[in-house]
């Protein structure tokens, strides 16, 4: 934990793709993440490549479980908005396993998902990405059909 208190938290950010698939280092940092969340939503929005908007995305599935519902409103306009993110095959399946673990924890499908679904019949994605938003849509519109 003392290296975690001396480190910036984006260079922390940064090694979580190297080291992930240690236990320990991947316990330390997902308590690390719950700490940094406002700092990680800014990370996402502001992701700057495919790649780095799919590190991103995996940040926040990490601690999906601690986002406030004005986080997830941020999340969802950035995914809208930065095409580097909804471009990102990488984030629109951990999107997808995001809305899952959503519901697994509210039970309904949120205000801000229903937005963010009319909002992904607009988006101008590239067609190698299309498999992934369509996966995206359908596990929204089919959790929609159960309520």
């Amino acid at each position: 934990p003392k290296l975690f208190e001396q480190a910036k938290v984006d260079d922390l950010i940064e090694i979580v793709a190297k080291y992930y698939n240690d236990k320990l280092f991947e316990e330390l940092f997902k308590s690390f993440l719950k700490d940094n969340i406002p700092k990680i939503i800014s990370r996402f929005k502001l992701s700057s490549s495919f790649d780095n908007a799919a590190s991103n995305a995996n940040c926040l599935n990490e601690v999906a479980d601690f986002i406030s519902p004005l986080g997830w409103q941020e999340i969802l306009e950035a995914f809208s908005e930065n095409s580097q993110i909804y471009n990102s095959s990488g984030c629109a399946s951990t999107f997808e396993s995001l809305f899952n673990k959503s519901i697994e924890l509210g039970i309904s499908v949120k205000p801000y998902w229903l937005t963010f679904r009319e909002k992904l019949n607009s988006l101008n994605y590239f067609g190698t990405n299309e498999r992934e938003i369509n996966s995206l849509k359908n596990a929204i519109d089919s959790q929609l059909e159960l309520e």
